[in-house]
């Protein structure tokens, strides 16, 4: 997965690896479902549109195959007890989406900034897929 400043995916965003790569490393996926989790925090500036694509090489395919790539949004908050602006890492597991709306300033995985995807405007919890036969 890449991410892109442009519409042309043509300019890799930062603070990723080499040309917008979102991972450190390609990733040899199973069959089924898998996820693609970025190497650090990706910063989306207020007002700016950044561009994803995935990418990949199919082998033993057959007629009438696909490949569909989902966003996922989360169906609830987390538990505000434990986890609502909690850390980064601490969110990781068991949700979907783990964003900060950089409340007090750019937020840094250690902080107590972060939320998951639920009530993202645009956003559903099923989320948000592209198919494309192959």
């Amino acid at each position: 997965m890449f991410g892109y400043t442009d519409s042309g995916y043509s300019n890799g965003i930062s603070g990723v690896g080499t040309g917008g790569q979102v991972a450190t490393s390609n990733t040899t996926a199973p069959a089924g479902t898998f996820t693609i989790t970025p190497s650090g925090i990706i910063q989306v500036p207020a007002g700016v549109t950044y561009y994803f694509k995935v990418t990949g090489t199919v082998a033993g395919t057959q007629t009438g195959s696909s490949v569909t790539t989902t966003l996922l949004g989360d169906s609830a908050y987390p538990s505000l007890a434990t986890k609502m602006m909690t850390t980064a890492t601490a969110l990781l597991s068991g949700n979907n989406l783990v964003w900060s709306p950089n409340a007090t300033s750019t937020a840094v995985a250690s902080d107590d900034d972060w939320t998951n995807g639920y009530g993202v405007s645009g956003l559903p919890s099923s989320g948000i897929s592209q198919s494309r036969g192959l």
